[in-house]
């Protein structure tokens, strides 16, 4: 299991790499099991449970990432990348 400030680094960067792929991010405490996203309207939206764990947040933000294609030129981790590979439809 990574350590916390790697886990905060691949938290961090998921956020920026969300943001610019057009998600509003918004925090809410929502008793440890609602991070998701979706789409309202023409808006993306990107909600984290605070209460959830930081592995499953990390895990909903690269599914987030993964249902999108990234803009031209967007810095991206391996380790992120990684993650984001899982939630990719092989179908």
């Amino acid at each position: 299991m990574p350590q916390p400030v790697v886990w905060g680094r691949l938290f961090d960067e998921a956020i920026t790499v969300l943001a610019m792929q057009g998600f509003k991010i918004r925090y809410d405490h929502l008793g440890g099991d609602g991070t998701g996203h979706c789409q309202a309207g023409e808006e993306l939206w990107m909600v984290i449970d605070v209460a959830q764990p930081i592995d499953e947040q990390i895990d909903e933000l690269a599914a987030a990432i993964a249902s999108r294609a990234l803009p031209t030129g967007t810095p991206i981790s391996e380790s992120l990348t990684s993650l984001c590979r899982r939630h990719v439809s092989t179908g």
